[in-house]
């Protein structure tokens, strides 16, 4: 049986490039299969980058990648994804412990290799196998708001309804302040 072609496919190691977007800890759901993902921003000024950019031209010959360009600064956003969970580590080669998310802003570098496709029209695929962090901006899995008066974890429940007004049926107070009351100028 003849090994793969080597002439098909490429791998490397990006330089340090800011996280745009990374799905490294679950996978995105929005594809299917689900993929665990990282987009990098690229400054095209950048003499790394535009040997990058160039490497990737001359063994696609052009052809269809996952490089798009931010609307914002023009930069390179280049996708990479896998199938199976990243292996991610510190910029001393080790593991980062559970529950640290890597998110937007993370100075990374991405192992990779870029793989043709036949289907769609063809193109080419650029799949991670690792990433290491060089500065990070952790994502937070919980949502963070300022702490306030009020229920606190652990407090009673009151079991009757809040305020001194008995619960509203909804009726004629409802319908005086309802979607034809042109004072509120609300859409509903």
């Amino acid at each position: 049986m003849a090994g793969k072609d080597k002439t098909k496919y490429m791998s490397g190691i990006t330089e340090a490039a800011e996280v745009a977007f990374a799905w490294l800890d679950k996978p995105d759901v929005k594809f299917q299969p689900p993929k665990y993902s990282v987009t990098l921003k690229m400054d095209p000024e950048n003499e790394d980058v535009k040997k990058f950019a160039k490497a990737v031209a001359e063994f696609t010959k052009g052809g269809k990648v996952p490089i798009t360009r931010d609307k914002e600064t023009n930069w390179l956003l280049v996708k990479f994804h896998s199938m199976k969970p990243a292996v991610v580590v510190d910029s001393q080669n080790t593991m980062l412990p559970a529950g640290v998310l890597v998110g937007k802003g993370s100075m990374v570098r991405v192992q990779f290799n870029v793989s043709p496709y036949e289907g769609f029209g063809g193109g080419h695929t650029f799949y991670f196998n690792g990433v290491q962090v060089i500065k990070l901006v952790e994502r937070s899995a919980m949502v963070s708001f300022l702490k306030t008066d009020g229920y606190v974890a652990g407090d009673a429940v009151a079991k009757e309804p809040a305020g001194d007004q008995p619960p509203s049926d909804g009726g004629e107070e409802a319908d005086a302040k309802g979607a034809d009351n042109p004072e509120d100028n609300l859409p509903f």
